[in-house]
């Protein structure tokens, strides 16, 4: 023992060794255990993250925007970057919301202010008790027909040379040919030769004459084939106090087609203007002649005639035609009884709209799925013009600018210039064709309801705030 000491101690640096050696390896085989299950832990957490990502980048999200017919899906998941996106992409909807929004009043109301309570509901029918209503159906007869007519100067439009002028003018071409170039006493006297001279002339002179007429006009539009209010319908209103609720609602849609004609002439015009400021004629512009222009009925609810359905705050149960006199005594059409009733009316409030409702859309009406409903009405147009063939896309382009007009349908033919020349319109050189388009047109209640006499807005179910809160309680505003 002794002996094992004292060589330990002469030899001390090799057992210091050798018990290292030996502890390393038994701690080495502890600490590998230890180490082990740390590595293998990492490892573990590694792979069940890895399948964390691989389960991300295989997943799918779907995001639903305002105004988008479906929603966006994508790979991926919803993280604090899609949030923000999100949240850019709604800001930027809803300012370019906002700018059409005001855009579109400022079009409509063409410096109107409709929030100011001393404005009349509706400018075109005058503020009368019912004793004096008798007196209005000429004046707004005159009214429209005079609107019309500034209407259609506005636009340049003109109508054909009448037969019977074209053909005096024509009479006195022939005997100033005969007289004064031939210097014969009268036809019968003419060799065939000469005969064959007169016929050329007068032909000639028959198209000057036309394309004569042509360069002074935009296109050629007869005020018959619109919907201009005849004296005869002015005469068959029945503005007493019983039915003066349906005598408004026939006068707010004269009104109402007199803003969606205005706007197609509009649009017609400027596809010939094609941003010319000086006048463009017929004879080089792309739209010829108007022909006819249609437009749909209302209903009471709100739906035209091709909807079927009303609007959603609408009254149910009366699918009369919007204007029409009904015996409903529920209806407004019925709620002026007494003078005193219509003198009631002055006092109307502004329209109660809801515009952060969200418009449904039934793509069964069309393809466009719009249809009249508590923040906007459809009216559905058919016009049919003739047009130069080759310049069709941009009769059509200037439509759709016009105030929210879609074409929704098309119908083409070949038209007969000759047979036109017959008739006294001169189309110029270019191949023409017939175009019958039928149009969705928009309108905003927002701004239409605030020239609403009192039973149109109860016909299409629109609410009226107070005339107290909207600051009208002086008897000012109202129809």
């Amino acid at each position: 023992m002794k002996q094992g000491v004292a060589w330990m101690k002469e030899h001390l640096l090799i057992v210091v060794f050798c018990v290292t050696i030996v502890a390393a390896l038994a701690g080495g085989w502890f600490g590998s255990v230890d180490f082990n299950a740390t590595v293998r832990a990492k490892a573990e957490d590694q792979a069940r993250r890895f399948g964390e990502l691989a389960t991300a980048e295989n997943g799918s999200i779907t995001i639903s925007l305002p105004g988008a017919t479906e929603p966006i899906s994508g790979k991926g998941v919803i993280n604090a970057a899609v949030v923000e996106q999100y949240g850019r992409a709604i800001g930027v909807l809803s300012e370019d919301a906002g700018k059409i929004q005001r855009a579109a009043l400022a079009r409509n109301l063409n410096g109107r202010d409709p929030y100011d309570p001393k404005a009349p509901v509706a400018p075109f029918l005058p503020r009368v008790n019912a004793a004096k209503a008798s007196l209005l159906r000429y004046d707004a007869q005159a009214f429209f027909a005079a609107e019309y007519a500034r209407l259609l100067a506005e636009v340049h439009t003109g109508a054909a040379p009448s037969t019977d002028e074209v053909m005096a003018r024509l009479e006195a071409s022939r005997l100033n040919f005969i007289n004064q170039d031939l210097r014969k006493p009268d036809a019968a006297s003419l060799t065939p030769e000469e005969k064959s001279k007169l016929d050329q002339k007068l032909g000639s002179d028959r198209i000057g004459l036309l394309e004569t007429a042509a360069l002074g006009v935009s296109f050629f539009c007869d005020p018959a084939d619109l919907s201009i209010p005849t004296a005869t319908e002015a005469k068959a209103l029945n503005p007493e106090a019983s039915q003066l609720g349906a005598y408004e609602q026939t006068l707010f849609d004269w009104q109402w087609r007199f803003w969606i004609t205005e706007d197609l002439l509009h649009a017609f015009y400027a596809a010939n203007q094609d941003g010319s400021k000086e006048l463009v004629p017929e004879l080089r512009a792309p739209v010829k002649q108007i022909l006819s222009i249609a437009i749909e009925p209302m209903r009471r609810g709100g739906s035209s005639s091709a909807d079927g359905n009303g609007s959603e705050n609408a009254s149910s149960g009366d699918a009369a035609p919007f204007g029409g006199s009904t015996a409903d005594a529920s209806s407004a059409s019925a709620d002026a009884s007494s003078d005193s009733k219509a003198q009631e009316r002055v006092a109307l409030g502004a329209p109660q709209i809801d515009t952060s409702t969200e418009a449904a859309r039934d793509y069964s009406k069309s393809f466009t799925g719009r249809s009249s409903n508590g923040i906007y009405d459809v009216r559905r147009v058919t016009v049919v013009f003739v047009a130069e063939t080759a310049a069709i896309p941009v009769v059509l382009d200037a439509l759709s600018k016009e105030n929210f007009m879609t074409v929704v349908n098309l119908k083409l033919a070949p038209a007969d210039a000759f047979a036109a020349a017959a008739q006294g319109f001169a189309y110029g050189l270019e191949p023409v064709s017939t175009i019958t388009l039928e149009l969705e047109t928009v309108w905003f209640r927002e701004w239409t309801a605030f020239f609403m006499p009192e039973s149109v807005r109860a016909s299409l179910g629109i609410a009226s705030g107070t005339a107290a809160a909207d600051g009208s309680s002086d008897g000012s505003s109202g129809s």
